[in-house]
């Protein structure tokens, strides 16, 4: 892996090799705790760094080993940690027999809420909407969620919409029935007439190429 200063693209900061695997890295960055987590695809292993603004830019944490390789990986909605057991990420982990969660905890002794390492994370409410975005509005992310005990989110908005009501249109008569039927008759007939036509054409054109050949 590798890290850039987006003013200069040119070299990077600095260099590390994560492992000897051949597979893709999937990448997963936690803001809250400045961790970064490279998966290897058919790998079975997840190592996190902890991103620093200052040299080496990062510190190497640890190395999670499965016990089978895996074909995806997913995290979760950081919201979902459990706080009692310091949960702070929990990856869905796809392998050939099925989907596995596996969790990154901090060890601590202490069975206190621990909010140094649970800030206010992000909600999950939007805080605009499609035509805003277009219009070039730029809202910063709710960030309001806490994970202290007894915190109650606000409820959703609820996304409302117009319904477009189609037209029930009434059974038609075994007159207009017929009268449909003859017009795709004749339809067709017109069609097998000038498709006969073109054959007759194409006919025509392939005798003249073959007499001129001779």
């Amino acid at each position: 892996m590798a890290f850039w200063d987006p003013r200069n693209l040119a070299t990077p900061l600095c260099r590390h090799t994560v492992d000897n695997q051949s597979g893709v890295l999937m990448p997963f960055y936690d803001p809250d705790s400045s961790i970064l987590y490279l998966g290897g695809k058919g790998d079975s292993g997840i190592s996190y760094f902890e991103i620093v603004h200052e040299k080496p830019y990062f510190y190497s944490l640890n190395t999670f080993r499965g016990e089978k390789p895996q074909s995806g990986l997913g995290v979760i909605p950081k919201r979902v940690c459990n706080t009692t057991t310091c949960e702070i990420t929990r990856f869905m982990k796809v392998t050939r027999d099925g989907v596995v969660p596996v969790s990154f905890c901090v060890p601590r002794k202490s069975e206190i809420f621990q909010d140094d390492i649970f800030p206010n994370t992000y909600a999950g409410i939007p805080v605009e909407t499609a035509n805003e975005w277009k219009e070039g509005t730029s809202n910063e992310p709710d960030m309001s969620f806490n994970f202290a005990p007894g915190y109650v989110p606000p409820e959703k908005p609820v996304a409302s919409f117009n319904p477009v009501v189609k037209k029930v249109e009434a059974p038609k008569s075994d007159k207009e029935i017929r009268e449909e039927w003859e017009q795709l008759k004749n339809r067709v007939n017109y069609l097998e007439t000038e498709l006969a036509k073109k054959d007759a054409q194409i006919a025509e054109l392939q005798s003249k190429l073959a007499a001129g050949s001779q």
